[in-house]
């Protein structure tokens, strides 16, 4: 930072093209010596009206945080400023506002210095495939009356159980009953993701252990981070529900969340035989490593000839770097079945992505089969099913439009939300 200009005792200083400012005041009294530290702390906002206002006021409260106080700007209905908290509490007055958005109001909170620095994003918001209001979906399906509200939530959640400080929130994408905010913790992109149907909770964690073994595997999956318990999901109640969590497996009573990195890439581009092909391959390197799955999953059956498969490998699932397959996402779908029938699955649905479900090309199919078969070969047998499955999959759902399943397969970067 470099020196603005100076007030008397007062040094402003600044983020060269940027709008960060600090402030440093020269103790000139025994009064201002006693004070010395941090004073209070300000907030730009990108909505300076006062509903912009009331937002912040809103996901602070919501944190667990008291508004002690508001200034004669903050309470003008129409006036556009930026609301300045003047009233950060003394060590013995702390217990009055216990947390302001993610990070600790006390030191020995995590063992250092306190300080106070809300999350202040209002982050865009989007269905991945379904036709309907993304607020409202928000506030029916997840008890959130607003997108900052969630943020909060969020932050504050990542802080508690992972002990993550969350910087910023970019965006959050519903599907069904599921929710991903991406967020940023220090230098970190990551996915906080939750479900808040709690039918599919033994799935999802099921699915978690799946990616760790894949993860160790060297299979390029969003492997979750363990929280600071050492679990990989947490159960948390619902925000609109209290901190009562219902035994009964009622949607939206309470929400199951894990975190995991971004993985970077883009989606799946069929159009490309290059990229169809490490494709193909890859998937003989999952189904390997799902074969040697130490563990049961679900409560489905291990029958003779049938190992794990990931059973939704296709473009929205799969990120591709531009020079490898950089991303296998979308592992709650896993089910005990043959290779042969995942590996058909696979060819016919590789192009789809969110909504338009139609099959690939013979070509498509021919290069991708090929590709499999380089890693991993094919019995006679399995050759001949691998193409009779194919042609029913894609005679029976030619350009048939599926709905797809509670599942929320995107961890990648920006493409990876498109349809």
């Amino acid at each position: 930072m470099k020196e603005r200009f100076r007030d008397g005792p007062i040094v402003f200083l600044g983020t060269p093209d940027a709008g960060d400012s600090l402030a440093l005041h020269l103790a000139t009294s025994e009064e201002q010596l006693n004070r010395v530290g941090q004073q209070h702390f300000g907030i730009h906002l990108s909505d300076r009206s006062a509903d912009g206002i009331d937002g912040v006021v809103a996901r602070v409260e919501v944190a667990g945080g008291k508004l002690l106080d508001r200034g004669e700007h903050a309470r003008a209905s129409t006036t556009p400023m930026s609301p300045t908290w003047t009233d950060t509490p003394s060590r013995s007055d702390r217990s009055k506002v216990r947390r302001c958005g993610a990070l600790p109001a006390r030191a020995e909170d995590r063992g250092g210095s306190a300080r106070l620095r809300p999350v202040v994003d209002s982050p865009i918001v989007t269905m991945l495939w379904e036709s309907v209001h993304p607020l409202q979906r928000l506030r029916e399906r997840f008890g959130f009356d607003t997108a900052a509200a969630a943020v909060a939530w969020v932050a504050d959640t990542l802080y508690r159980h992972w002990g993550l400080e969350v910087d910023n929130c970019e965006r959050l994408v519903m599907s069904d009953w599921n929710v991903m905010a991406w967020v940023t913790a220090g230098h970190r992109r990551l996915i906080a993701k939750w479900s808040a149907f709690p039918l599919k909770f033994r799935q999802l964690g099921d699915a978690a252990r799946v990616s760790e073994w894949l993860d160790a595997a060297g299979i390029p999956v969003a492997a979750p981070i363990p929280a600071t318990d050492g679990e990989n999901l947490v159960e948390l109640p619902s925000p609109s529900k209290g901190r009562v969590m219902t035994a009964l497996p009622l949607p939206a009573s309470r929400f199951l969340l894990g975190v995991m990195p971004v993985l970077e890439g883009e989606l799946l581009d069929v159009s490309k035989s290059d990229q169809v092909a490490d494709a193909g391959r890859m998937l003989a390197h999952v189904h390997d490593a799902l074969a040697a799955y130490p563990n049961r999953f679900g409560r489905g059956r291990h029958a003779a000839g049938s190992q794990l498969v990931h059973n939704d490998y296709r473009s929205a699932n799969v990120l591709h770097g531009g020079i490898k397959i950089t991303g296998v996402l979308d592992l709650e779908e896993v089910k005990y079945d043959t290779r042969v029938a995942d590996l058909a699955k696979a060819a016919v649905y590789l192009g789809t992505r969110y909504r338009d479900w139609g099959p690939t090309t013979e070509e498509v199919r021919s290069e991708f089969v090929a590709a499999y078969r380089q890693e991993s070969s094919l019995a006679k047998s399995e050759e001949r099913e691998v193409r009779e499955r194919m042609l029913q999959e894609a005679w029976v759902n030619g350009g048939r439009r599926r709905t797809p399943r509670h599942g929320l397969g995107v961890a990648g970067g920006s493409s990876a939300s498109t349809a």
